[in-house]
């Protein structure tokens, strides 16, 4: 089952799609450096060109992310972040940002402890637009998607190592976009191989029907970004942007602008090119 692509997120690809650019998505872990500041990193992310943003919910046992991200989740841990918390920070964003289109990264367990229907009344309350659960298969995702208003994405993972059959199945329960991930382990782990990646892009074209890629894991530069977006609708950033948010936490420079200049540099650069 299948929800077809609305709302911000849709109307962000076809602003895109129309002005033939490329869709530039920050990921950043909610409780990082600490929850109060999310609003604020969200908002310097937007300021610095971002067109959607993923927030990941820390969870204690996080197997798709490399050291940098579980690092990042344990400090959020540790502070008290929890999955209300985060929502409660994310109404604050929304309430100034009302077309930023926002996906929540998580775990299945953080959910399903809160309860589906809980997680549901969450997300139609604080007007989000995307769902990634990294350890919920799509054979598994009719229930969650069942509860969600259809306004919201539901958002599925694919890999190099994903069969064709498999990702048939992947892309028809999917809507809002499909997370490819360019490299064999997780997160931060590797630089992507465009070339490789072209390959797989190009194999996976007859099965999307309209529903926009985006490259994520071991992209680190801008001009890594430059070159995966070539190949897809658009690129994630994680690692690269919670290690920039370590090192401006170490310094007396301002958090805010730091991150919006960074990614800036991202935006710059794909504007230029594209």
């Amino acid at each position: 089952m299948s929800r077809s692509t609305s709302g911000r997120l849709q109307t962000v690809f076809d602003q895109l799609r129309i002005n033939n650019k490329k869709a530039l998505v920050p990921y950043v872990t909610a409780g990082y450096p600490n929850l109060e500041i999310l609003p604020d990193i969200l908002h310097a992310l937007v300021k610095g060109g971002a067109d959607a943003i993923e927030i990941g919910v820390p969870f204690s046992d996080p197997m798709a992310d490399g050291p940098v991200i579980q690092k990042a989740s344990e400090h959020a841990l540790a502070g008290g972040t929890t999955l209300i918390k985060i929502f409660a920070q994310l109404k604050i964003f929304r309430a100034s940002s009302p077309n930023v289109p926002i996906i929540l990264m998580s775990y299945l367990n953080p959910i399903e402890r809160m309860g589906l229907d809980v997680f549901a009344t969450y997300m139609k309350d604080v007007d989000l637009d995307g769902v990634l659960v990294v350890d919920l298969p799509p054979e598994e995702s009719d229930s969650l998607r069942n509860q969600l208003p259809n306004t919201v994405s539901v958002i599925h993972l694919a890999a190099p190592t994903t069969s064709v059959k498999r990702l048939e199945r992947i892309i028809n329960s999917s809507s809002g976009y499909l997370y490819y991930v360019s490299i064999r382990g997780v997160t931060g782990a590797a630089s992507a191989n465009v070339q490789d990646l072209s390959a797989e892009i190009d194999r996976m074209q007859p099965l999307l029907k309209g529903l926009p890629v985006l490259i994520g894991f071991g992209i680190k530069t801008p001009q890594q970004a430059v070159e995966t977006a070539r190949i897809c609708n658009g690129v994630i950033i994680g690692s690269a942007l919670i290690e920039h948010i370590t090192h401006l936490t170490s310094t007396s420079d301002s958090l805010a602008e730091g991150v919006k200049n960074w990614m800036h540099s991202f935006r710059k650069i794909m504007d230029e090119t594209f």
